[in-house]
């Protein structure tokens, strides 16, 4: 690594805006043009990345402008404001994929690359010996760092490789897919609004093993009201329409958050659990959040005879890829158990409720039904309790 340099990669529409702002974010070094790129020049003689000036979907950065090497990806914009993010949502010509080569050693605090609302790959030369990509996430080389989900891959649950240690800053800003996502039992720390934003994430389980949480990590996580912006206005300066007015912060009505008691999450979430940070009108975040413990309670079971078989009836809480898991024993023998998640016909799954005819006949005796409901919370799966039914024969 070269030097500390604030980076971004944003799209012309974004970079456009910024400039014409003029001696506000004038650069303290000299810079240089090449075709779609502005750059300066290291100490070294290497090449810092400034802006992005071209209008393609698919950007490859290059690994030689004027004869020298591309070293850093970086921007003299530290940190974009909320009005600068949302002017870039009203340009067509957003970038889709990144191409990073094998010569950058440098992308420094990569919140900018949330201001690319259709970014869905990241990319890196397999030679490159700082970065990696696996399925267009971005990561460090050895895997051990998640550094950018960008915001518009496709996919609504994603798990997050065991090998990661660290959910770095940003990392999942503004994700517009993603409803699940699974945080490994080897993950340590998750920096600065690493989740903030991602508005279909409704609820979430935080291992015990995190024993980091940067602030607003888990900001505005709920979809917004309707009246969360209450008016839109074309801004001449920045050239695009833009949110000027926050009726009401975004709220988090109906967001859970689950977590092992006395843990670092249930820390976070409790210190949130009434207050709203607010930095300025135009960047918010509401902080409050339900917690629980992933303690749940046994599902309603009924059982309806017809000659020798029968149908049951299972009742649970409403969640998203509920499913149930069935044992029917006849004393100790086990005739019976499978998980089951089927709709067709004969049974159906709604609201959590399902039922199922059971195509099997029963010679006499007593026999044993156990169901139990499978709680799928952030790629982990929760079990209740039994729920026990003796059938008779």
């Amino acid at each position: 690594m070269k030097r500390i340099i604030s980076i971004v990669l944003c799209i012309t529409a974004l970079l456009s805006a910024v400039s014409i702002t003029g001696d506000a974010y004038a650069l303290p070094y000299d810079t240089y043009i090449n075709g779609d790129y502005e750059y300066s020049i290291n100490d070294d003689g290497t090449i810092t990345i400034i802006n992005y000036l071209g209008k393609d979907f698919d950007v490859r950065i290059p690994e030689i402008i004027d004869g020298k090497e591309v070293t850093v990806i970086g921007d003299y914009l530290s940190e974009p404001t909320v009005k600068q993010r949302y002017v870039a949502d009203t340009y067509k010509d957003c970038i889709k994929t990144i191409f990073i080569p094998k010569t950058v050693e440098e992308i420094n605090n990569i919140n900018v690359f949330s201001a690319l609302p259709l970014l869905q790959r990241i990319e890196v030369d397999k030679s490159n010996k700082c970065f990696s990509s696996k399925k267009g996430v971005l990561f460090n080389k050895d895997v051990s760092e998640l550094i950018c989900y960008p915001s518009s891959r496709l996919g609504e649950e994603y798990r997050i490789p065991k090998t990661v240690k660290t959910i770095g800053n940003y990392a999942f800003y503004g994700s517009k897919y993603l409803s699940s996502v699974k945080i490994g039992k080897n993950v340590k720390s998750v920096g600065r609004e690493a989740f903030t934003d991602c508005f279909y994430i409704t609820q979430f389980y935080v291992p015990p093993t995190v024993e980091y949480i940067g602030y607003a990590a888990f900001g505005c996580i709920k979809a917004p009201h309707s009246d969360w912006v209450s008016e839109y206005k074309y801004d001449e300066e920045l050239g695009g329409y833009d949110f000027i007015l926050y009726k009401e912060i975004c709220p988090m009505k109906g967001f859970v958050a689950y977590g092992k008691k006395g843990s670092e999450f249930e820390k976070y979430c409790k210190s949130r659990k009434r207050s709203v940070g607010v930095r300025s009108k135009e960047d918010s975040y509401m902080q409050s959040v339900e917690f629980k413990y992933p303690k749940f309670k046994k599902p309603k079971l009924s059982i309806k005879k017809y000659n020798n078989t029968f149908k049951y009836y299972v009742t649970y809480y409403s969640f998203k890829g509920l499913k149930y898991e069935i044992i029917i024993k006849k004393g100790n023998k086990k005739i019976l158990h499978r998980k089951t998640l089927e709709k067709d016909e004969y049974n159906y799954l709604e609201k959590g409720k399902y039922s199922e005819y059971i195509f099997k006949k029963f010679k006499p005796g007593n026999y044993t039904v156990k169901i139990r409901a499978l709680i799928p919370i952030s790629g982990y799966t929760f079990k209740t309790p039994w729920a026990k039914k003796t059938v008779k024969f």
